[in-house]
């Protein structure tokens, strides 16, 4: 994207800045430590992931809903 003028202020609008803080105010950066020997098969296993985000996401969300139904279920 181009930097552009604004009329108001005639400062240049600086797109990585505004990004930098967009992703500060609406995201979080979850890590995850594997160990190359030990986990070696889960390293395998998301080599054949497309979207291990997306894949991992899903497997929350699925996990998240099936607690739900199995509390609901005991009540």
């Amino acid at each position: 994207m181009k930097s552009k003028n604004t009329a108001e202020t005639n400062e240049t609008f600086d797109k990585r800045k505004y990004d930098l803080q967009w992703d500060k105010q609406n995201t979080k950066l979850i890590g995850m430590k594997l160990n190359k020997h030990i986990d070696a098969d889960i390293f395998e296993y998301l080599a054949g992931i497309t979207n291990v985000q997306g894949y991992l996401k899903q497997l929350i969300r699925d996990d998240i809903a099936r607690q739900t139904q199995e509390k609901s279920n005991h009540t």
